[in-house]
């Protein structure tokens, strides 16, 4: 009686429902199941007929009296109709479920669920971004006036922006806005560093591409002006100097610049201002004034120029002979005459600093003491005066004897001779080593903390084999201060052989514009690594190489690739570079074109040249009317007759790339008509 009632049930469905789905449901119901309950529920949905709105039903049977209802439940109640939308990802899913309890003296309950769910998945395919174009409202601006627009544009799903201002990436800042989903930039107040190259880059999940570079045009200044007499940066100078006097200004374009003296305009202009055996008349303030004509802006530079005598310095130590370690040094320095005196003392070449250990200035800078000087303090001093009108200098040397204190050994070296980074077997080596020491040091020499059983500065390794590679070490030794240093190298000695030749070949046929190449680096030695260059210039070869950088692939080949290239072999016991290998890059023919004229008259011959750029040149035949006349580059027709009107046709081949291309003139060929006069 319960699989009577649901049978009915599922009669009446299938013929009330034409929803396709609920038609391949509905079976489910007829089939003939022990388990299933006589309480029935299942939520089904049905699109009605002639476009009425969708309704969902509640099914069920309830035991004992297996009375089954159909009741429709109100639309939206939380079921909302589904809109199928082709660019959307979308998701149908229809869930049945069953149950069945039976009531007896004993209680008993079985339970069936079945569940199917229908899951479908559009989505459309991501385009490529593709024909990126970079435009912007003008490309000549002033500075700090002006402000600039740049719309970028492009084809593609989904594109996302990227500006670039040379090489570095354009941010958003108080000047700087980007919107319109970052394909807008816009600049405020425009300044000399945003002139470019201007770039924007679009990119999406499959591809990216790059646009044309803008340049822009800032015109700005003048600012930052500098003033600099005889080139430096100084105002003394000496009575009867020649001085060129320069001004300098940073604009765009090029600052106007005029000269005034005491604020008086001099009639000279430009950047520089000569003055010729200058004397104390000439001290004073000079101007240079400087005028942008189209930014319409102004600027101005003043220094102070003085015109003085010299001055003579004298100078002298407290003593010439002193202990290391021990004595102080006191030198003095003083000049005849002379205001507004500055000092500098050096030693050797070194100025000396006023914030060294033991080191005092005193007097203005004009007394040095130092405190127990060392060997480095023998000089010579030198004491220099000046007040920007004159230069002089005076020297002190100390006495040797500075030297007679032990010390050392300090500062150890070796010295391997010649200086490589590796050797190859076979190969004669001289170890030196050496340090500063008084008396001077002995020294012993170790290899890999073995005793040698050698002394001396040097030892000489001869005809070397690879087992003598490691550490050396000479240890040296002062007997008077008795104290030891050590200073140790490696020495690497390789069984590798020089390389001896480098060569660049290419195999597989002609270089066909946009195919790929690959060339290849010969080596006859050991190889540790190879480099490239292109027409003089070493290769940045990222993904461009294979089996260490011995293959070098271009793909697509271009025509600015037709230049020389080389590649250089290394190892650690020489480098060899190969001869220029000239790539041939062929292509065409391309733009065939003729010349010659569209009309002739009968009896005349006329002339047709054809042209085409192609590597290697192309090969050229003409045709009139289908047919061959000739096998060159320029046809002269026969004398010409009213029959030879028509097309004429030149075909360039080219013999590597096997490709041809055409293009045709027409000619129209007029009679000669001859006219009498006769008298009566």
């Amino acid at each position: 009686m319960v699989m009577k009632s649901i049978q009915t049930v599922s009669s009446t469905l299938s013929e009330s429902f034409t929803n396709p789905l609920l038609t391949f449901l509905l079976p489910l119901f007829r089939s003939p199941t022990p388990s299933l309950s006589p309480s029935l529920s299942s939520a089904l949905m049905n699109e009605g007929k002639g476009g009425s709105k969708q309704s969902l039903y509640l099914i069920s049977t309830t035991a004992p009296n297996y009375a089954v209802s159909i009741s429709p439940i109100r639309p939206n109640t939380f079921i909302n109709p589904i809109t199928f939308t082709p660019s959307l990802c979308l998701s149908v899913s229809l869930s049945l479920s069953l149950s069945l309890s039976l009531s007896l003296s004993l209680s008993l309950s079985l339970s069936l669920s079945l569940s199917l769910s229908l899951s479908l998945s559009l989505s459309p395919p991501t385009e490529a971004i593709s024909n990126v174009e970079l435009k912007t409202n003008d490309t000549v601006f002033v500075e700090f006036r002006d402000s600039a627009v740049f719309t970028c544009s492009a084809k593609g799903s989904s594109p996302s922006f990227l500006w670039m201002n040379g090489s570095s990436m354009v941010t958003v800042g108080n000047w700087v806005q980007i919107g319109a989903g970052g394909s807008t930039l816009t600049i405020l107040n425009m300044t000399r560093y945003d002139q470019g190259p201007l770039t924007c880059n679009v990119s999406n999940s499959v591809s990216s591409e790059i646009s044309q570079s803008l340049n822009l045009t800032i015109y700005y200044g003048p600012d930052h002006m500098e003033l600099r007499c005889n080139g430096q940066n100084i105002s003394d100078f000496l009575l009867g100097s020649d001085l060129n006097v320069s001004c300098s200004a940073q604009s765009n374009p090029r600052a106007q610049l005029q000269w005034a003296f005491q604020g008086d305009r001099l009639t000279t202009t430009g950047p520089d201002l000569k003055l010729y055996s200058v004397s104390e008349k000439d001290s004073g303030l000079y101007s240079c004034l400087a005028y942008n004509n189209v930014t319409q802006l102004y600027s101005n530079i003043t220094k102070s120029i003085n015109i003085a005598y010299p001055t003579k310095p004298q100078s002298f130590a407290n003593a010439a002979h002193l202990v290391e370690f021990n004595d102080s040094a006191v030198f003095n320095c003083s000049v005849s005459n002379g205001s507004s005196l500055s000092y500098v003392w050096t030693n050797k070449s070194s100025v000396v600093p006023q914030d060294a250990d033991g080191v005092l200035f005193s007097g203005g800078g004009a007394v040095l003491t130092i405190a127990n000087v060392t060997r480095y303090d023998r000089g010579p001093f030198m004491c220099t005066v000046f007040n920007g009108v004159s230069r002089e200098s005076s020297a002190l040397i100390l006495n040797s004897a500075l030297c007679s204190w032990p010390d050392g050994p300090s500062n150890p070296k070796m010295v391997p001779r010649p200086m490589m980074v590796a050797y190859k077997t076979g190969s004669n080596i001289t170890l030196s080593c050496h340090a500063e020491s008084s008396p001077p040091a002995t020294v012993h020499w170790f290899y890999n903390d073995m005793d040698l059983s050698l002394s001396g500065p040097e030892i000489h390794l001869i005809h070397t084999k690879e087992n003598q590679t490691g550490y050396y070490m000479c240890l040296l030794y002062n007997p008077v201060t008795c104290r030891y240093n050590s200073v140790k190298t490696m020495v690497r000695i390789l069984g590798k052989n020089p390389i001896y030749h480098v060569s660049v070949s290419h195999t597989g046929g002609p270089v066909i514009l946009g195919q790929s190449v690959t060339l290849s680096c010969d080596v006859s030695g050991s190889v540790d690594s190879i480099s490239w260059w292109k027409n003089g210039t070493a290769m940045m070869t990222h993904n461009m190489t294979s089996l260490r950088n011995r293959s070098l692939t271009l793909d697509p080949v271009t025509k600015p690739d037709a230049v020389d290239y080389n590649c250089q072999a290394f190892n650690f016991v020489s480098n060899m570079k190969s001869s220029p290998y000239r790539l041939i890059v062929n292509y065409g023919p391309e733009a065939v074109a003729i010349r010659g004229p569209s009309v002739g008259l009968a009896g005349d011959q006329v002339t047709f040249d054809c042209s085409s750029s192609s590597e290697p040149p192309s090969q050229y035949s003409w045709y009139f009317n289908g047919s061959l006349v000739a096998n060159a580059s320029q046809y002269v027709t026969k004398n010409l007759t009213t029959a030879m009107s028509g097309k004429y046709i030149c075909m360039a081949f080219n013999n590597i790339t096997g490709c041809n291309s055409t293009a045709y003139t027409m000619l129209t060929v007029y009679g000669n008509y001859s006219c009498s006069l006769f008298l009566l």
